[in-house]
């Protein structure tokens, strides 16, 4: 039952903020490929770092793990770079 409720509330907010004039997003622009490639990328990172940025950040920090403290300094760490590299 939570789970219709949940999908349901997913799409009736998407409705409701597209009523209240809330503009609809655009399409990340680029290579589709390079899109697929990177989504790739993000899944296998969460494979390898046994859970995702937010589970560790919230999650993890909140409950003082040690793993997930350095696995979020990593994350913010490379996120960093990569902008940098990105705009250099």
């Amino acid at each position: 039952r939570w789970r219709l409720l949940f999908v349901g509330g997913l799409i009736l907010g998407c409705f409701l903020a597209v009523q209240f004039g809330a503009q609809r997003p655009q399409a990340p622009s680029g290579s589709t490929t390079l899109l697929i490639i990177a989504g790739l990328l993000v899944g296998a990172g969460t494979v390898i770092g046994s859970g995702c940025t937010s589970g560790h950040g919230v999650c993890g920090i909140s409950r003082f793990s040690k793993r997930s403290i350095s696995a979020t300094l990593i994350f913010m760490a490379v996120a960093m770079l990569t902008v940098w590299l990105m705009r250099a």
